[in-house]
């Protein structure tokens, strides 16, 4: 399962993740944004410059968009940033699984 599957990622059939950015942070981020930056494997790696998807500046101390899979999801490097930044949460079954099992 993709958890990148926005708008701002490129998605045509995806929502806006601005829809679920929240204010405050929530329970359990900490774990999900290590989990993000530390548990998957590399899988593709390009030479585009990380930026944030909702103002598109360039994100600083990443240099290149990588795609992880921990082979049950997959995700872009800078999705951590973003859960990390905005409070975005991703979807419950994979919140579960990394709050869960981990």
């Amino acid at each position: 399962m993709f958890l990148c599957n926005y708008k701002e990622y490129g998605s045509s059939n995806g929502e806006s993740m601005t829809k679920y950015c929240q204010e405050k942070p929530y329970e359990g981020k900490e774990k999900i944004v290590f989990y993000l930056r530390n548990k998957g494997r590399p899988t593709l790696a390009s030479t585009r410059i990380a930026r944030d998807r909702i103002t598109n500046e360039r994100i600083k101390g990443e240099f290149q968009s990588v795609h992880y899979t921990d082979g049950k999801y997959s995700w872009c490097s800078d999705l951590a940033y973003h859960v990390e930044k905005y409070n975005l949460r991703l979807p419950k079954e994979f919140e579960d699984h990394v709050l869960n099992h981990q």
